[in-house]
């Protein structure tokens, strides 16, 4: 008989996972909460007349690969039209002064990383159940089964921050092993003004407020005049009960750093409370639930997620 799988989260791990298990003949069901899959891949879309309908990326920015799994994932990708090459070059800004810095190669996707994982979903939909805008309530350790919800599965991947997944375990031991994850939070505001500078990316360097500066124009070669401004994760841990004025310092900050004020068109912000992981050992949860996410890497990003999604079937190799 068929092994039955649920992956709790639809982000860049739980799709790889899924990817990796249903091309390996397993029964996968994906459960997401959200109303579009991506987990911390965010994307808003802007809705002045300048920019209408206009996407830009609120999560995380763009991507690297250099792991060879992962280069082929970001070929087929690019052979899809999909992504885009970007830059290895940012700016970096310190002590009032900017240099430059050349870096791996980066890579966005067009209308935004999201995207990314939309294109995965939509090439696994006759392949494997999905079930979006789906709430998972909890999830019970039977002596051979899972439950997710009233639902009995062999094995459960968790593909969401550990902090998330405590509330749907009643077990002690496990809750206190997801525990030992952590997270940073990170803001995320966003302007369309009517003229910027052109520059690709700027990494911030000993700031209080800013850690990281894209100009989505640039990255999409739209020619936008939209910037994205990134937190750092002390600002957040203190602003983040007032995002209306945490946009209003993060903005304030970027016209500083630039020295002008924008003549901005449209502005916003988005609050990341699980934004940034912070290096872990996996907890150890049982034998038919696994858990993945760039959280267990020392370099958290997305090709650490994308590549621990893939390597799920070793977690569960003594079941399946």
């Amino acid at each position: 008989m068929i092994k039955t799988i649920a992956i709790i989260g639809a982000g860049v791990s739980g799709v790889a996972a899924a990817k990796k298990l249903s091309a390996a003949g397993f029964d996968v069901s994906i459960f997401d909460q959200g109303k579009t899959a991506g987990g911390r891949l965010g994307l808003r879309t802007l809705k002045g007349p300048l920019y209408e309908n206009r996407n830009i990326d609120v999560g995380a920015a763009y991507f690297t690969a250099q792991i060879d799994e992962f280069i082929n994932q970001k070929d087929q990708w690019i052979n899809q039209g999909l992504v885009l090459q970007w830059t290895d070059t940012f700016q970096v800004y310190e002590n009032s002064e900017f240099t430059i810095k050349s870096g791996p190669m980066r890579y966005v996707a067009k209308g935004g990383l999201k995207n990314l994982v939309l294109n995965e979903l939509e090439a696994m939909k006759t392949k494997i159940k999905i079930y979006q805008d789906k709430k998972v309530e909890s999830i019970k350790i039977l002596s051979n089964k899972v439950l997710v919800n009233s639902q009995e599965f062999d094995a459960v991947v968790l593909a969401t921050p550990a902090i998330q997944a405590i509330k749907l375990f009643e077990d002690t031991e496990i809750k206190k092993s997801l525990e030992t994850v952590k997270f940073n939070p990170v803001l995320v505001a966003w302007l369309a003004a009517k003229e910027i500078m052109d520059f690709s990316g700027i990494f911030v360097n000993s700031h209080n407020n800013i850690s990281l500066i894209i100009n989505e124009g640039n990255k999409q070669k739209d020619n936008s005049n939209i910037l994205t401004v990134y937190s750092t994760h002390e600002f957040a841990a203190r602003e983040i009960s007032d995002l209306d004025l945490a946009k209003e310092k993060l903005i304030n900050s970027a016209q500083e750093i630039f020295n002008v004020n924008f003549d901005i068109l449209e502005s916003g912000i988005m609050r990341w409370t699980y934004a940034q992981p912070v290096s872990a050992e996996r907890p150890y949860l049982a034998k038919n639930i696994a858990i993945v996410g760039d959280a267990y890497s020392e370099n958290p990003r997305i090709e650490a997620a994308w590549m621990d999604g893939s390597e799920v079937l070793g977690q569960l190799s003594a079941i399946l």
